[in-house]
């Protein structure tokens, strides 16, 4: 757009746009992924939890080190993803009976 001197009014209108169009397709894609992953098996799925989320728990020192394979097994299922923004600070809140890590 450069070479073409397109006015910058115009270029911000075809970059938001783009951007748009890439947001929606994204949450498309999103959408999809759920549907298939709801089509699976109740077993199919349990492996792909597990088999996900203990490379999660595992690249945790404090946890791979101190809680034992079946524990983190087990712990696997009560992972829940999180969406954040860039620059979104993350942080652990302290409840009363509770500790939240939220990363």
């Amino acid at each position: 757009m450069e070479e073409k001197q397109i006015e910058v009014n115009l270029k911000t209108r075809v970059r938001g746009y783009i951007s748009y169009v890439h947001e929606k397709q994204k949450k498309e894609e999103e959408i999809e992924l759920k549907k298939i992953f709801n089509k699976l098996s109740h077993s199919l799925k349990n492996e792909l939890l597990i088999q996900a989320h203990e490379k999660i728990l595992s690249s945790i020192p404090c946890l791979a080190d101190n809680f034992s394979d079946e524990f983190l097994e087990k712990l696997t299922f009560f992972i829940k993803e999180k969406k954040v923004a860039p620059e979104e600070s993350i942080y652990n809140v302290i409840s009363k009976n509770k500790l939240y890590h939220e990363f």
